[in-house]
């Protein structure tokens, strides 16, 4: 089975219990994949930019095809789990 690759603007929860939103998808063009791999680029509800291979990010992030935006309150809870 294939597994999901992320799209830009998809929310994806990582193990951690935090929520991400996929910004860019990077080096989709590399003529050179063991150099330059194709890598995810997602920002959190804190605003903190993060980069993944994409052969990495199913080992910790899960789709969460029910988030279309935001919730009202992702920011205090991200904000709460790094105290």
């Amino acid at each position: 089975m294939d597994e999901k690759v992320p799209k830009v603007g998809e929310f994806w929860r990582h193990r951690n219990g935090n929520l991400y939103m996929v910004t860019l998808l990077t080096n989709l063009q590399s003529e050179r994949p063991h150099s330059y791999p194709v890598t995810v680029v997602y920002v959190g509800a804190n605003h903190y930019v993060w980069s993944r291979p994409l052969w990495d990010w199913h080992r910790s992030m899960a789709y969460c095809p029910e988030v279309k935006t935001w919730p009202s309150n992702a920011s205090d809870a991200q904000d709460q789990a790094h105290l």
